[in-house]
């Protein structure tokens, strides 16, 4: 299998297979819907995403190649501090000491680079940030949540799945009809407590088959039949709950950091974009 070699750096295969998995989890979320077919544009986009943090990298070792050494070691203090409020024992820093001082050089770099290539600091004004805050609207709301009843039939208790599977159609069928899911959910149902009315439960992992389904549902709506977990199972939306609009002086603090945020990354984004045009970049190895 061929490796991308950028400017005589091996890049292992394992960044970008993870950033391949996190670029097409994310996209999946946010379409709720399977993206397999998306695969190829995925691990491109993860390429990309890894050779630009590469030369970003590089180009942080290139400009700022050492310390004082009480910056450094002030750092080091800090990062091990941080590490032992998260249990690590003494001992074991002592041993990992020379893997935490590279961490910290890097992590000093790094955050030199971004100051230097981000150094013409952005005034935002309130106007700028109740602009941003209106455009993400989405990003501000509290989790939503749904009223939901259920019904479910294990594959165990019954002869085959496919008959199972055209139960539970014929089921759904009779409820598309007018027949009432609040009474015979209670009677149909194989959930091990008998229950069936869920009540009101918030959105968690839109990526996750039931919430998928459960969230894309209307209010009075009975959802199609889908196979999870070893079972058959039908919903019903008996409610519905938009998540409540964070209030914008609350947190436009928080917005503001954000949007600082975004800017670096964005004048690190065209870094890369520089430093693409003068990188050597290759493929070594059998493809």
């Amino acid at each position: 299998m061929s490796r991308l070699v950028v400017n005589q750096e091996v890049i292992e295969s394992v960044l970008i297979d993870e950033a391949f998995q996190r670029i097409k989890a994310q996209a999946e979320q946010n379409l709720r819907v399977s993206c397999c077919e998306m695969d190829d544009q995925f691990y491109q986009q993860a390429e990309e995403e890894v050779v630009d943090g590469i030369l970003i990298a590089q180009e942080a070792d290139r400009r700022f190649s050492t310390f004082p050494e009480e910056v450094l070691k002030e750092r080091l203090q800090e990062t091990m501090q941080s590490y032992r409020d998260h249990g690590a024992t003494w001992e074991f820093l002592e041993s990992q000491m020379e893997m935490l001082r590279e961490e910290c050089i890097a992590n000093l770099r790094m955050e030199s680079l971004t100051e230097e290539v981000s150094r013409e600091a952005k005034v935002w004004t309130e106007e700028d940030i109740r602009s941003y805050y209106e455009s993400h609207l989405d990003d501000y709301r509290q989790t939503s949540e749904t009223h939901a009843l259920h019904l479910m039939k294990e594959i165990r208790n019954h002869e085959s799945p496919e008959g199972l599977y055209r139960e539970m159609v014929l089921l759904r069928k009779r409820f598309l009809q007018g027949e009432s899911f609040e009474e015979t959910a209670p009677n149909e149902t194989e959930h091990p407590d008998g229950e069936f009315d869920l009540g009101w439960l918030p959105l968690t992992e839109a990526n996750s088959v039931v919430e998928s389904i459960l969230f894309s549902l209307e209010e009075g709506e009975v959802g199609p039949v889908f196979f999870h977990d070893a079972a058959f199972h039908l919903f019903k939306v008996i409610g519905k709950e938009a998540g409540e609009l964070a209030d914008f002086d609350e947190i436009k603090d928080e917005i503001k950091d954000r949007m600082e945020t975004e800017r670096q990354l964005n004048a690190l984004k065209f870094l890369a974009k520089e430093l693409r045009q003068k990188a050597t970049i290759e493929r070594k190895g059998k493809s």
